[in-house]
Order: C-alpha cells, then structure tokens, then sequence
C-alpha cells in the first residue's frame, strides 16, 4: 500500500513489485487462532490484571519487578 501511495506522488527509486516478507521469532506475527493473553496498556489509567505482590502470576496478570 505505501508502495502504491508513494508512485501515486510520483515518487521512485523503489521497486513497485510487492514483496513476501519472511519474520522469524519475535518478528512473527501472532497466531491469532490460539492468543491466550489480550491486549493491555501500562498505566493506572488503562492496565488491567496488575498484581501488585505477587506469589506467583496467573494467565493474563502482570507485575513490576527488578532493580
């Protein structure tokens, strides 16, 4: 889609051919099928399911921890 945008604006030096992009490990994409844990937001304002001493977190809870 950028490619398209940018040759729209007549802009070149890019190739205009679409690409397939291969991302291993932590680049991958979710797999979406068997996501366990939903979305949350750092903050007081919008985190959910913050432990604040934990023993031991649970599916989907978090905490702050370290020096």
């Amino acid at each position: 889609m950028i490619q398209k945008v940018l040759g729209d604006a007549g802009s070149s030096g890019f190739a205009r051919e679409l690409v397939t992009v291969d991302a291993p490990g932590i680049e991958a994409a979710a797999d979406w099928d068997n996501l366990r844990s939903p979305e949350t937001y750092l903050g007081s304002e919008q985190g959910e399911n913050f432990v604040r001493s934990p023993a031991r977190l649970r599916l989907n809870e978090w905490t702050v921890a370290g020096d």
